[in-house]
């Protein structure tokens, strides 16, 4: 079993390996909420407020959050949220959305190029998941 001690510990080993900031979220509802981060140490680095939410189809740690749910799921979650651009570059097409999601679904990843944070910036996510193989927290850089 992985224990929060062993994520911390594999978070800092990326985190120096790639010397990017490491953000641990999980899913709160309908949105990905931070819960825990490691800061890089670039003198450029991304900054990170815990409890911060955002919704499931901006970004690459949300869209981890839902492409790890069940099709259904996913479908209520897309039918009832007001799909609203944080930026430009935004995916709010609900068609490209699904086709993202079989796309992480199949590599077991995302990347993202400015579509929450802010322009020119981008993320990679992966999720982490339990015995059962279910999605419980996205870790992305």
């Amino acid at each position: 079993m992985l224990r929060l001690a062993d994520i911390r510990y594999r978070r800092t080993s990326i985190r120096d390996e790639v010397d990017e900031t490491i953000v641990l979220s999980v899913r709160s509802s309908d949105y990905r909420v931070h819960i825990d981060f490691i800061e890089g140490m670039q003198p450029m680095r991304r900054s990170v407020e815990l409890g911060i939410r955002a919704p499931l189809y901006a970004g690459a740690a949300s869209m981890v959050l839902l492409s790890g749910m069940e099709n259904e799921e996913i479908a209520d979650n897309l039918e009832r949220t007001p799909m609203t651009p944080v930026l430009e570059t935004t995916i709010i097409d609900v068609d490209i959305l699904w086709r993202e999601i079989r796309r992480i679904r199949k590599r077991g990843y995302v990347e993202s190029k400015g579509e929450l944070i802010a322009s020119g910036s981008g993320a990679l996510a992966t999720p982490l998941k339990d015995y059962t193989g279910k999605t419980v927290a996205v870790l992305d850089i």
